[in-house]
């Protein structure tokens, strides 16, 4: 074969451009770079400036004209790099092989590691301060705060973890922004230097053998429901605790189900349009084509959720120090024991974060108890860690360090009835998208187990995966040859979703009986739906007069009107959802209006209450309402035992007695007791022979609070109202009302209150404290002390107690 050929991008023509392209693009990072120190607070600027110069500065002019000269002289960058301190210039080598951008929480494990710090005297003097922003005040913060100040890395944002202005010191530290950047004119120019070693290496243990990475199946079995289940947010911008629990019940293998939710989001994987989460267009390959590094740090970062093992600690900043034990961990040279890992942990987080609240020291071994449940906990669940043995000698070895099995077999087998039994040592990244057509059952160390359903087959076709490629990478593999039977149906399922025709931004017409749709077509033509529906051919027709229109993509019709016995009338055209809804749900009374057919518990799905409140005139009446939240699953059963009531004033004090002490149930009220019904004639006996022989008579004293369920976690508080506030319920709500003592005005819990409320949002005041806003049911009350306006805004900490009404 003679003549050219296209070499492509191996030519020097073609790395030419190559280059160039670079340099252009090195280029405008530098501006970029020198326009966000343009854009820096004045007194900033003259602390760069007098940093890159040496010398005093004192005006903005004189910090503008130095920066510029400097940063344009490549000789002047040189000198400024052969003056930097050897933190500053580990410092700024880790973010160059970081890729010039990354986590300045991870930068500060890398300097304490190393025992590289910043001047100790920078917080207590003038150099600790820059115009409104000042170095935080924790142990280490010192060494990032001279990196920032001095113009050596940019932060993402001010205020910032490291630099904070006086509003900023009352949010957590886990909730500011933290990333830096290194000046890209000066990373060419840096001497590449390998990254020192940690000061007091860990002990190194032998290593686990390579361990199945389950984060993927995990992840696909997430994208899998969310695809059948959109996820709803709420007003505040959370997930609705609803949808979770709807997506739940068909995401069952997978546990902490929210956490996983939050790292798909985080991910890329999954994106909020409005009020709803979905998944992305080809999340599935995409997530077969994500970094390992960039998966575990993502998986170990903070996520707004709060992990099961950090709900049981009372650190006054655990999103940061889970932050730090997962740096720790990607920072590990080798396996090592628990001890060690705890000891670095301990080295590299600020005592200050170990509090309940800052400035407060926690127990000597808050850390250690948390640390060790933690790595057992989500750590070890999303594959990031893999510890073996317990106590402080257990072997811990970070995902980074272990060495994957290698392949030895089919990645499935796949059974006459739908079972699909996969093992994910065999998989490759290119057969994970083919398990999105199956529903995962459990998730073992070695194993996983999978069904095909009709469902999840039609979700993976909807979702891009064609047949012939589902039944080639199937066959492909697995161990055993693909059942005739099971072929068949696959076959069977996709031709019925084919037969399945998609029309958009149409309009469908509805006519009374077959025979008006009958004579409508043969006037307007058009394509015949079911007995009474017609679909147009054109929009070039004209609707009688009067004729009700429903929008499909509009807000649904208020057609339905409720009695307090639950019954109810349609008044006006119910759309098609709502018929669906009612179908096979309904009868109907003799004097013609319609009721709701009693459902076992948990029957209806979720959505049924929400989707019939929303086309009700009005409320739903509180019985029907709580008929609906049982039938739905949303609301527990109601629960009925034969007792009998022991009621006295010192009820207490008897069923103390020895003779009554086993006979005598649980306390209902503060003067009444339940008796066993088999126990009530022993109660009676031991009564009588006490001489305290019993009466008929029972009086129960009023009670409202008995019905409130006492919650004292904040964000227990906040989830229920929220559930509330989407649900429509109003709220009977024991609270203190917030008072304001001292010349600072401080809060504090006043006297004890309890209203029924109609809860109307939750908003964030001072300090992010969540307060909610409420509307009083009724008029409010009269004397001294009470509130004169219905509106209510209370402070949610200072709630006690609730219960839906």
């Amino acid at each position: 074969m003679s003549g050219p050929t296209d070499q492509g991008a191996f030519t020097k023509a073609n790395a030419k451009v190559a280059l160039d392209a670079v340099a252009a693009l090195e280029e405008r990072k530098a501006q970029d770079f020198d326009d966000s120190i343009n854009r820096l607070p004045r007194p900033y600027q003259q602390r760069i400036a007098a940093r890159y110069s040496g010398e005093k500065i004192s005006s903005g002019a004189r910090a503008a004209e130095v920066i510029g000269q400097v940063r344009s002289s490549p000789e002047a960058l040189r000198k400024l790099v052969a003056s930097l301190s050897v933190m500053e210039r580990a410092a700024l080598n880790e973010v160059a092989r970081q890729g010039g951008f990354m986590d300045g929480w991870d930068l500060h494990v890398f300097l304490r590691l190393r025992d590289l710090r910043g001047d100790p005297r920078v917080a207590s003097g003038p150099r600790g301060r820059v115009g409104d922003f000042s170095v935080s005040e924790f142990t280490g913060a010192a060494a990032l705060w001279e990196l920032l100040t001095g113009g050596l890395l940019l932060p993402e944002a001010l205020p910032n973890v490291w630099m904070q202005s006086y509003y900023s010191q009352f949010e957590p530290l886990g909730r500011l922004p933290s990333r830096v950047l290194l000046d890209p004119r000066l990373r060419p120019l840096l001497p590449p230097e390998p990254a020192p070693p940690i000061t007091a290496p860990p002990t190194e243990v032998p290593a686990a053998p390579g361990q199945t990475d389950l984060t993927p199946l995990r992840l696909l079995e997430v994208l899998r429901g969310v695809r059948l289940h959109p996820l709803a947010v709420t007003k505040t911008g959370t997930i609705s605790r609803a949808s979770l629990k709807n997506l739940a019940r068909s995401v069952t293998a997978v546990d902490d189900l929210e956490g996983w939710v939050i790292a798909a989001l985080n991910l890329g994987l999954m994106i909020r349009e409005g009020d709803r989460v979905t998944v992305t267009a080809q999340a599935e390959r995409h997530l077969t084509t994500l970094d390992p590094a960039r998966l575990r740090a993502v998986l170990s970062g903070p996520s707004g959720h709060v992990h099961p093992e950090d709900a049981r600690v009372s650190f006054n900043s655990v999103t940061v120090v889970r932050r730090l034990l997962g740096a720790v961990l990607r920072a590990l040279p080798h396996a090592t024991t628990q001890a060690e890992v705890i000891r670095l942990t301990r080295l590299v987080t600020p005592p200050e974060l170990l509090g309940s609240r800052p400035g407060q020291s926690a127990r000597p071994d808050a850390l250690d108890r948390w640390a060790a449940v933690a790595l057992r906990g989500q750590l070890s669940a999303g594959g990031l860690v893999h510890v073996s043995g317990e106590g402080p000698g257990a072997a811990v070895t970070p995902a980074h360090l272990m060495t994957p099995p290698a392949p030895s077999g089919p990645a499935w087998i796949l059974q006459p009835n739908f079972d699909l039994l996969v093992y994910p040592a065999n998989l490759t990244p290119q057969q994970w998208p083919l398990l999105a057509a199956a529903e995962a059952a459990r998730f073992d160390g070695q194993t996983a187990s999978y069904r095909l359903t009709r469902q999840s087959v039609y979700a993976a076709l909807e979702s891009g995966l064609s047949l012939p490629d589902l039944l080639a990478g199937l066959q492909a593999g697995s161990a055993t040859p693909l059942a005739p039977g099971v072929q068949r149906s696959l076959e069977d399922w996709a031709a019925r979703r084919d037969r399945l025709t998609l029309h958009r931004n149409v309009s469908l017409l509805e006519y009374p009986t077959p025979a008006e749709r009958a004579a409508a077509l043969k006037k307007l033509g058009g394509t015949p739906v079911g007995e009474r529906f017609l679909l147009p051919a054109g929009t070039d027709f004209k609707l009688p007069s009067g004729t009700p229109v429903l929008l499909a993509d509009g807000s649904p019709t208020q057609t339905f009107s409720f009695n307090p016995d639950g019954s109810f009338r349609a008044e006006g055209s119910v759309d098609l959802h709502a018929r669906g809804l009612l179908r096979g749900r309904v009868t109907t009374r003799p004097d013609g209006r319609l009721e709701l057919r009693p459902t076992a518990p948990g029957a209806l799905p979720a959505s049924f209450l929400p989707d019939l409140e929303a086309r009700v005139k009005g409320r739903l009446p509180g019985a029907l309402r709580l008929q609906l939240g049982v039938w739905s699953g949303q609301t527990p059963p109601p629960s009925l035992a034969s007792v009998a009531l022991l009621s006295h004033p010192q009820a207490a004090a008897l069923a103390a007695h020895p003779r009554l002490k086993g006979l005598i149930g649980p306390v209902i009220g503060p003067n009444l007791f339940t008796v066993d019904a088999a126990n009530v004639d022993a109660v009676r006996r031991a009564l009588d022979t006490l001489g305290l022989s019993p009466t008929t008579d029972l009086t129960v004293p009023e009670n409202r609070s008995a019905e409130l369920t006492i919650m004292d976690d904040t964000r227990q508080k906040r989830a229920f109202l929220e559930r509330a506030i989407e649900a429509g319920q109003r709220v009977l709500v024991q609270y203190n009302v917030e008072k304001y003592v001292g010349w600072s005005g401080q809060p504090s819990a006043g006297r004890s209150v309890l209203e029924e409320l109609e809860p109307l949002s939750i908003e964030r005041g001072s300090g992010n404290t969540p307060y909610l806003n409420a509307r009083l049911v009724g008029e409010p009350g009269k004397g001294r002390g009470a509130q004169t306006s219905r509106e209510r805004h209370i402070r949610i900490q200072y709630v006690t107690g609730m219960a839906l009404r």
